[in-house]
């Protein structure tokens, strides 16, 4: 059953509400502070969806190339975007309404050798430099193979810099840069070294699976619960889990702060490995998400500069 935007979840001040028409895998949520919209993709339905906070009005295209996972606004170029395509990348000319894109080049890739992993998350850092990680083939829900994925950086979309293997999923910056191994949290200050645990799941939330994050402007990180039907707010300083919000669906992908104020969080999910049974108890799975009251601002996401 397709979720209206009537149709809130509430908790004391705290309003969840179903925007959008559901994914099918909601990943890759994006605000674009110039345009007042949000970019998101749904892999496995393979489109690149734009929401317009002013109208509440969703459109989308079909990326028939291979799957995106993210997406991300190239700075000063308009109606361009880019997006991953399974292990590619390819800018996307389109105007936010048209039901096709204009135009989709191909700049850039990684992994031909490892057929079966593809792009995750991917952002771009403060000066536009895009960071990407990729991953293997999802073992069970939230579960990944440990040596398949790898941390890149593309000064030169053609040539990837490779940093690290065994990578799973969620980036952020904040003068740092957060990376999650293993279902631990870390924080690289130079990338390659002065590693730090921000938080194991493992030993503090056993019933949490990190997938994407985000930073507030106290600099305290949003986490999706891949595993669980919310999102955590974590500490990175002392490793201590503040607050929980719950969302209606089972499996939480992402999520990304928006909204004219930046007070507004969009939080992505997905209907994937949700059995029938839980269908019924959250079926709002794979809905985009706006949840208002939280009392915290955060940040715009940063457009990718290319040079191709």
């Amino acid at each position: 059953m397709k979720p209206t935007e009537n149709e809130e979840f509430r908790m004391s001040s705290i309003t969840v509400t179903a925007v959008g028409s559901p994914c099918i895998l909601g990943e890759g949520p994006f605000w674009d502070a110039e345009t007042q919209v949000l970019y998101y993709v749904d892999i496995l339905g393979q489109e690149v969806r734009r929401y317009n906070h002013k109208t509440r009005k969703e459109t989308f295209i079909k990326i028939d190339a291979g799957q995106p996972t993210f997406v991300l606004p190239i700075k000063g170029e308009k109606n361009k975007l880019l997006i991953s395509m399974t292990r590619k990348l390819a800018v996307v000319t389109w105007d936010g309404e048209s039901p096709a894109p204009d135009s989709v080049q191909v700049v850039g890739s990684v992994e031909e050798d490892r057929p079966r992993n593809r792009f995750n998350d991917g952002k771009a850092d403060p000066s536009g430099t895009l960071w990407a990680g990729t991953m293997g083939v999802e073992i069970s829900p939230g579960v990944f193979p440990k040596d398949a994925g790898a941390f890149y950086s593309f000064m030169d979309l053609k040539s990837p810099m490779k940093h690290f293997g065994n990578v799973g999923v969620g980036i952020e910056w904040v003068g740092v840069d957060e990376r999650y191994e293993d279902n631990v949290l870390h924080r690289y200050r130079d990338v390659q070294a002065n590693r730090r645990t921000v938080i194991d799941f493992k030993v503090k939330a056993p019933d949490v699976r990190p997938d994407g994050m985000t930073i507030d402007a106290d600099g305290k990180l949003w986490v999706a619960n891949v595993i669980g039907s919310k999102i955590i707010r974590v500490d990175p300083s002392s490793g201590t889990i503040m607050q929980e919000v719950a969302v209606p669906s089972r499996r939480v992908t992402s999520v990304t702060f928006g909204g004219p104020d930046l007070d507004e969080l969009y939080v992505t999910t997905t209907k994937v490995n949700v059995s029938q049974e839980d269908l019924k108890k959250w079926p709002q799975s794979g809905s985009t998400f706006l949840v208002t009251g939280l009392g915290v601002k955060g940040y715009a996401g940063d457009r990718v500069v290319l040079s191709y």
